[in-house]
């Protein structure tokens, strides 16, 4: 019998990248370079339909239309494909030096509610 994955993608870390799981929020810690091959990776979501999971390091990602905000996982992300490439916009701003470092998504304030738990990025070069 064969198991079948709820992810419908897993997305690893570029080589020398990390992540720091906090109380509200995970942070993807990198060069430039990582960061950018991050943001490449999350732009790819924007091919998933929603109720979508993807594995993103120690995290899940549920592409949503809607925020729940209603299940108590700290592992769990959920936003719509919309605000995934605006992340990875701000991603991209972060290493060009439009946004600081490190930067947490709530901080742009594009959703509404906000995130529960949240997700950054931090540069490091």
């Amino acid at each position: 019998m064969r198991l079948f994955s709820k992810y419908k993608l897993r997305i690893d870390l570029p080589k020398g990248m990390s992540s720091r799981i906090d109380d509200n929020k995970i942070r993807f810690i990198g060069t430039s370079n990582n960061l950018i091959e991050l943001a490449h990776e999350i732009r790819k979501l924007n091919l998933m339909e929603n109720g979508d999971f993807i594995k993103l390091d120690k995290v899940d990602l549920r592409v949503s239309d809607e925020i729940t905000n209603f299940i108590n996982d700290k592992k769990l992300i959920e936003m719509p494909r919309q605000a995934l490439n605006i992340f990875a916009s701000k991603i991209l701003e972060v290493v060009d030096g439009y946004e600081d470092s490190p930067f947490d998504f709530n901080d742009c304030g594009y959703l509404s509610p906000r995130l529960d738990f949240d997700i950054g990025v931090e540069l490091i070069d």
